[in-house]
C-alpha cells in the first residue's frame, strides 16, 4: 500500500504542488488515510501546474514527536524537547516547518508565548511570538500550531526548535502537558 504526503501552497510569487514520489513515506500522526487514489492522479497535467506555474517537489521530509513538557519562568526563549534536524539536498530549497503542541500560561498577568528558532535564530523575529496564551487569573490553556517557510539557502544540516517563554517572571510558561507534540521539515524545490 502506497502512502504518500500531497499538499499543495499557493504563495504571492509561487505556487508549489507536491507530487508523490515512487516508495512508500513514513506515516505521519493525524494523516492515516490511504492516499493511494492521489497518487496515481497526479500525473493528471491539470493537477501539475496553477495558472501555468510549474509545481515544486518534495526532496524529503522528517518528523519528530514528543510527549514530554518544558516548563519556563524565564522571559528568554528557552528550547523545548520538540525539535528535528534537516540536511537540504540543494541550496535553493525551501523548508517547511509545520509545529503543534499545547501551550500554557499560569498564574495571572503573564503570557506564554512560542516561537519556532533555527538553530539560534527566530524565525519570526526578534522576540516575536507566533503563539500566545494569557492568564488573566488560573491557568490559561491554548492549542498552538506554527506554520513557517525558511530559506536556508545552504546544504548545511539546519536545527528547527520550538522555544517557549513567560512574559512575566512570576507566572510560568508551559510548553506540551497531556498531548502529544509534533514537528514536520518538509524540504520542497521551488
Amino acid at each position: 500500500m502506497k502512502k504518500c504526503l500531497v499538499l499543495i501552497f499557493v504563495l504571492p510569487s509561487i505556487a508549489m504542488g507536491i507530487a508523490c514520489p515512487q516508495y512508500t513515506y513514513p506515516q505521519i500522526p493525524g494523516l492515516d488515510q490511504d492516499m493511494n487514489n492521489i497518487c496515481h492522479n497526479i500525473s493528471n497535467p491539470v493537477l501539475n501546474s496553477v495558472s501555468g506555474i510549474p509545481l515544486g517537489k518534495i526532496v524529503q521530509y522528517i518528523t519528530s514527536t514528543n510527549s514530554s513538557n518544558t516548563a519556563t519562568l524565564s522571559t528568554s526563549y528557552v528550547s523545548t524537547a520538540l525539535t528535528a534536524n534537516i540536511t537540504p539536498m540543494y541550496s535553493t530549497s525551501h523548508i517547511l516547518i509545520l509545529a503543534s503542541g499545547e501551550l500554557v500560561a499560569t498564574d495571572s498577568g503573564g503570557d506564554a508565548q512560542a516561537a519556532l528558532f533555527n538553530g539560534t535564530t527566530n524565525l519570526f523575529g526578534g522576540t516575536t511570538a507566533m503563539c500566545d496564551a494569557h492568564s488573566s487569573g488560573g491557568s490559561s490553556y491554548g492549542g498552538c500550531t506554527m506554520i513557517w517557510m525558511d530559506f536556508p539557502a545552504s546544504t548545511t544540516p539546519q536545527t528547527y526548535t520550538v522555544k517557549v517563554r513567560d512574559t512575566n517572571a512570576a507566572s510560568q510558561a508551559i510548553w506540551g502537558t497531556s498531548t502529544e507534540q509534533f514537528i514536520i521539515l518538509v524540504e520542497v524545490t521551488p
